[in-house]
């Protein structure tokens, strides 16, 4: 026996399988029926802690290679796939035949355009799934409609043109071509045919140079000058006017072009700015006009009692080289009035700072009193615990919705299945029912606020009742922990007291896509300057853009209010001996909704429409060769 044993343990070493994690032996049959009992049943418990080892090692491994999979899959979708989380991008159905199959409706997605929409607005000419043929009997059944074509109503071309100002040419015959064509000079005039086309003169730069007329005083016998030059122009020593500025500001923070594409772009109209002066001016005219209107406007928006706050990140090199961290973030906040507020006018306010903290709220709202919509970041909840209840915190449900658009982003098999495999998926019934809350939120957009929180109660309590429930009745060990469900779940269900906010309160939206669109501007403009140079120049940018922003939400056209702000505004400000801006009431004459800076536009409009009516700028092409061209083209004929 004791040969045995030696011999079993010596096969057995022969035998040890290496596995990460544990060790796994293999015994022969000869050695097994030479040992005895007790052998045999420490073998066995030997081997069955092996394999509970060994299974709970292949558990986490699994779970693992799921995690690196999943945001694997997340980060190919983002850098290689449609950025879109509309459930139309989240799907992927495969008919018989093997082809896309187009989908019904679209995502409901907080901020999408009425041409998305399904109560009726948007659905003309679309096609069923599931059998690619449209609503109306149209001839070319079967067939799918091309995005991108619109059908054309009539009188779109009046719609298109109607705000245009009017040059008028007119093209008729000589005398010379009437005898020629029809004998005699002495013709009866037609009605005449009119056809219209946009034509587009580009910028024109020119130098506005003033000769100020001097006379010698009899008296002195020195020269007398009527006019000064802080009188006759926008700086006193500056090359600079007000519609240069106007110009750049316009072309940085609307159309986000940089400073440097501009620069390229006036040296090749002949106009030599450089950039580092353009941004100067930017800087300068920030400190000493344009955050007078900022504090003005922080005045409104602490006194709407609805805010949404969201915030972006931003790049500046000075806080990177003053800090040594070249990765370093700045961030841009976004305070703006809630889009439901109807009665009082919108404020967009972007705010430069260094932290992403409670600290900033505390700064930017001393003393405010209302509800703030945000997303799920910490420092928003603690700076609504730490006023006493004056302040309170609501969520956005779009947040929570895209934590479950990232589970199928980073599992493409789920979208994959076909529309009853998709139901079983708990990250697509999810969004279904983010879905329709969203459906049921469009249709109340523009209702009264009693009409809206009636319809809220009647319509979105119950779904989003079915939502929380569904999603609390998965338990903590159904998904894996480490990924996307799990973190969508909990986010959810930590976050559903904020979430609930929308429901008691008309106007607080479900969403915070007013924000996000509202980054999203400043985001192309990042995108393209890379970053800022100076942290004075960000608080600038920031100003700026608070302007663009707010003239964008007034449908004000931001050149001609910057050209109105740098003409007035100076004078203004220096007849005010106070500088407590903020309760300034003169200075709302120069924010974008008042009546006087509307009155000023309208002005702007004028003056472009005289300018058209003149006709000094226009080019004088020869339309009589139009005619010329026929009469030829006849004679040829004959």
């Amino acid at each position: 026996m004791a040969a045995g044993k030696m011999n079993a343990g010596t096969q057995k070493k022969k035998n040890t399988a290496h596995i990460p994690g544990f060790r796994f032996c293999r015994y022969e049959k000869s050695q097994l029926e030479s040992m005895d009992k007790e052998q045999l049943v420490a073998i066995v418990l030997e081997q069955q802690e092996q394999l509970t080892e060994a299974g709970s090692i292949l558990k986490e491994q699994e779970h693992a290679i799921r995690h690196i999979t999943e945001q694997l899959n997340l980060r190919n979708a983002d850098l290689y796939g449609p950025r879109s989380e509309k459930s139309r991008k989240l799907q992927d159905d495969r008919d018989k035949g093997g082809k896309d199959e187009p989908e019904a409706e679209q995502e409901e997605q907080p901020g999408s355009s009425p041409a998305d929409e399904e109560d009726g607005t948007g659905t003309a000419g679309k096609e069923e799934a599931g059998n690619g043929k449209s609503d109306g009997g149209d001839p070319a059944e079967g067939k799918k409609k091309k995005k991108g074509q619109p059908r054309r109503k009539e009188g779109c071309v009046d719609d298109i043109l109607k705000d245009l100002n009017i040059h008028h040419v007119e093209v008729s015959m000589t005398e010379e071509e009437l005898k020629e064509k029809f004998g005699t000079a002495d013709v009866r005039p037609g009605p005449d045919k009119v056809y219209r086309t946009c034509r587009y003169i580009p910028g024109i730069w020119y130098v506005e140079e003033i000769h100020v007329k001097t006379v010698i005083d009899p008296e002195s016998g020195k020269p007398f000058q009527p006019a000064l030059a802080e009188d006759l122009k926008f700086q006193p020593f500056s090359y600079f006017s007000e519609d240069v500025l106007a110009y750049a500001f316009d072309q940085r923070f609307t159309m986000a072009v940089p400073f440097y594409r501009l620069e390229k772009w006036m040296e090749r109209n002949r106009l030599y700015i450089k950039r580092q002066s353009m941004a100067a001016w930017a800087i300068r005219l920030d400190a000493g006009l344009f955050q007078a209107l900022i504090e003005r406007m922080w005045y409104h928006l602490l006194r709407c009692g609805k805010i949404q706050i969201d915030e972006t990140p931003a790049i500046v090199n000075q806080v990177r080289k003053r800090d040594d961290e070249p990765t370093s973030l700045c961030y841009m906040w976004n305070f703006r009035t809630s889009e439901l507020l109807k009665d009082i006018p919108a404020v967009i306010i972007f705010h430069f700072d260094e932290s992403r903290g409670t600290e900033v709220l505390e700064e930017c709202l001393p003393g405010y009193t209302g509800v703030i919509m945000s997303d799920g970041h910490s420092p928003y909840h603690g700076f609504a615990e730490k006023s006493g209840g004056t302040v309170t915190n609501a969520g956005c449900l779009n947040h929570a919705r895209t934590r479950f658009a990232r589970v199928l982003r980073a599992n493409p098999e789920l979208r994959k299945r076909a529309a009853e495999g998709r139901e079983e998926v708990p990250a697509c019934k999810a969004i279904e029912l983010f879905k329709e809350i969203f459906r049921e939120e469009r249709k109340l957009k523009d209702a009264c606020p009693d009409d809206r929180l009636k319809g809220r109660q009647e319509k979105v309590r119950p779904v989003f009742e079915k939502l929380s429930a569904y999603i609390k009745s998965f338990g903590a060990d159904d998904f894996d922990q480490s990924g996307l469900m799990y973190d969508a779940l909990q986010y959810f269900i930590n976050q559903e007291k904020y979430l609930r906010g929308f429901l008691d309160d008309p106007l607080i939206p479900a969403h915070n896509s007013a924000c996000e669109r509202d980054n999203a501007g400043f985001a192309v403009l990042r995108n393209n300057i890379k970053f800022i140079d100076s942290i004075s120049g960000a608080v600038a940018t920031a100003d700026l853009y608070s302007l663009a922003a707010t003239a964008k939400a007034h449908n004000i056209d931001f050149f001609s209010y910057m050209r109105y702000v740098l003409k007035e505004l100076p004078a203004f400000l220096a007849k005010q001996s106070s500088r407590d801006y903020r309760n300034m009431q003169g200075l709302d004459a120069f924010l974008p909704w008042s009546p006087e800076c509307r009155k000023k536009i309208d002005e702007e409009w004028d003056r472009r429409k005289e300018i058209v009516s003149s006709g000094c700028l226009f080019p004088g092409e020869d339309m009589h060769r139009a005619v010329t061209k026929r009469l030829r083209a006849l004679q040829a004929g004959q």
